[in-house]
């Protein structure tokens, strides 16, 4: 067979016309490129702009419905914990409660307990969205009985089947918080587990070196051998310890634990008693007491 084909009398080779289509595709995107580099960045500018007043967004009341929902799938499934309608202020005070509540410390627990703040956030949001949609719904609605109750009723079913995609992608959003959530709070739980087992055979290695320190009547500070506390929160824990200690013997044995007796000291009186201060008279002697019988 022939590489050219006749067609009505023409020869033509079949790769030559997918060549020159190339080629020209390619001769259009050279020739928009240098108009591109050819124009200043003002030019540039302005042509955006031009261009950017044909895009006016949905007209209509369901393609602005469908980007509002955009907006809010966004806020649920992206980056932005906060949309600008929510109460900034708001989700301020709960991240700071769960932070105070849970107590981390480092980046790691920090990072794990904002996520759980966020999460919880979210989860509140997907909830009021869904409470707001029934609400929607029964405003939309022409009233189906004369007693409110049913009325409601009656509207939030047919909501869930004119609205069942929507409401199917709350839950699906829901189902994949609380799994987030779920994973968080076990980091979390697993990072504070291993800080303070951490903490704990830290403290007990200290209270041994500092024993030993003051037999020998050393001087001795844990953050000179790389301990990560104070010897003030050193001192709180032996002092715990042997709490606990001296607990366990009363409780198991009924004995006291040995306190060395301590002299007391009375405090010094305000004033000397009347009896060894009694004032005299210019003769030397003292007057008589009241009640004597002497006039």
């Amino acid at each position: 067979m022939n590489p050219s084909e006749s067609v009505n009398g023409i020869e033509r080779c079949p790769d030559q016309s997918g060549n020159d289509s190339r080629d020209a595709k390619h001769d259009v995107n050279q020739s928009a490129g240098r108009r591109d580099v050819d124009q200043s960045p003002a030019s540039r500018a302005e042509t955006n702009r031009r261009n950017a007043t044909h895009s006016t967004g949905p007209i209509t009341p369901q393609g602005k419905r469908r980007a509002s929902l955009n907006a809010l799938r966004h806020g649920l499934t992206g980056q932005t914990v906060v949309l600008p309608q929510d109460d900034l202020a708001a989700y301020q005070r709960s991240s700071d409660q769960f932070h105070a509540e849970l107590k981390p410390k480092g980046l790691l627990e920090t990072k794990a307990v904002q996520i759980i703040a966020d999460t919880y956030w979210r989860l509140g949001r997907i909830r009021a969205m869904e409470n707001n949609l029934f609400a929607l719904s029964i405003e939309e609605q022409e009233p189906l009985s004369s007693d409110p109750l049913i009325s409601s009723a009656l509207a939030q079913a047919r909501s869930l089947d004119g609205r069942a995609d929507l409401l199917a992608r709350l839950s699906l959003y829901e189902q994949r918080l609380n799994r987030s959530l779920a994973q968080a709070h076990a980091q979390l739980k697993q990072l504070q587990q291993e800080r303070a087992q951490a903490e704990a055979r830290d403290l007990e290695a200290a209270e041994k070196i500092c024993n030993l320190k003051e037999a020998l009547n050393e001087p001795w500070e844990p953050e000179e051998n790389g301990f990560e506390f104070s010897s003030s929160h050193l001192d709180a824990y032996m002092r715990r310890r042997q709490l606990i200690r001296e607990a366990d013997v009363f409780h198991y044995n009924g004995k006291l634990p040995y306190r060395p007796s301590r002299r007391v000291t009375s405090k010094p009186r305000s004033r000397p008693p009347i009896a060894s201060t009694a004032a005299t008279d210019n003769t030397g002697i003292s007057p008589a007491p009241t009640g004597s019988g002497l006039q």
